[in-house]
């Protein structure tokens, strides 16, 4: 994981929920994010908070084709093709 690569996250940074992925090629992972809740406070204060952000780009680790890299890749995100809330 991310400890091993030597990044540490805080409770802030905590609001990856439920996954699901899919069965089917394409690899979909269906992931449920929130912000922990000292930060739901201030809802407005961000168009979309960086820590919800963060917590989206950390299902994409989830996705068959990032586990397919191996232990020694970090995957990182290029594209979203479709976000939903």
């Amino acid at each position: 994981g991310l400890t091993k690569n030597g990044i540490q996250y805080g409770a802030a940074f905590s609001g990856l929920g439920a996954l699901h992925i899919s069965d089917d090629a394409t690899g979909s992972v269906l992931a449920e994010v929130a912000l922990p809740g000292p930060l739901r406070s201030r809802p407005g204060a961000y168009g979309i908070h960086p820590a919800l952000l963060d917590a989206c780009f950390h299902s994409v680790g989830a996705s068959p084709h990032v586990q397919a890299l191996g232990e020694n890749v970090l995957g990182l995100p290029l594209a979203v093709q479709r976000l939903r809330a």
